[in-house]
């Protein structure tokens, strides 16, 4: 059973819990016996996830306190993605994962960058503006700091650690003005200043320009996350009045 069955009947089912903390991809199972019966059946598919998540292992937890453990090291050196063979490399992993209780939505969207890795782009939660996943094709390109501080702790900035602030500010008048939550074809293109967090706002190195596609999600709970993808990139002077 592929993982994406495997999460369908367990968000199907109100018992199971699914989401991540920093080291695992955590399940939480109704019962012991569940617990055991899914380690015991799936253990290559839960590692080759857990590797995919960039995380070290898959933990599915049971009522007590205990837990069982498999280990991202378990899954075989390849997995099939649509037509392709992708090798997984224990030091690459596709997808970092922050601060996130996964829902169904954003397991649909956290899979489509599993399946396309070398696509940069992450998600990012509207309430706080955190970063909550993010493409390791975000470290590929030297330009992007990213690449310096790497994806575990990109991915822990907010906005306001890295956007020039007045164009964070005219991104979220324009996002509320044109996006609509779940429609596919509702999507903006946006240009944005970025600062290299490591050195700061006022620095006169660093500066990058984004150019990002957005949408936007509202999840089962009411939680709104914009999904991006990165069309493009390039050094640029610091602005000025900052």
């Amino acid at each position: 059973m592929e993982l994406e069955n495997l999460v369908a009947r367990i968000f199907s089912d109100g018992e199971w819990g699914i989401g991540f903390s920093t080291e695992v991809f955590l399940l939480s199972a109704p019962s012991q016996k569940e617990a055991l019966r899914l380690a015991s059946l799936e253990p290559e598919t839960l590692a080759k996830w857990a590797h995919k998540f960039g995380k070290a292992a898959t933990l599915i937890q049971y009522p007590g306190g205990d837990f069982y453990r498999i280990p991202a090291t378990m899954a075989t050196s390849e997995v099939g993605m649509r037509q392709e063979t992708l090798t997984l490399d224990p030091q690459n992993p596709l997808i970092e994962i922050y601060a996130l209780s996964l829902s169904s939505c954003l397991y649909k969207e956290i899979g489509w960058f599993l399946n396309n890795p070398t696509q940069a782009g992450g998600i990012v939660r509207v309430a706080d503006n955190q970063q909550v996943a993010m493409s390791y094709a975000n470290a590929k390109t030297s330009e992007d700091f990213t690449a310096g501080a790497g994806v575990k702790k990109a991915v822990s900035w907010k906005r306001e650690d890295f956007w020039h602030p007045g164009d964070l500010a005219d991104f979220d008048r324009d996002w509320k003005q044109r996006l609509e939550p779940n429609t596919p074809d509702s999507w903006i293109e946006y240009k944005w200043r970025s600062f290299d967090p490591e050195i700061g706002l006022n620095s006169e190195e660093g500066w990058i320009e984004f150019v990002n596609r957005y949408k936007l999600l509202v999840d089962e709970f009411g939680n709104r996350y914009h999904v991006s993808w990165n069309l493009g990139m390039s050094e640029v002077a610091k602005p000025l009045g900052v």
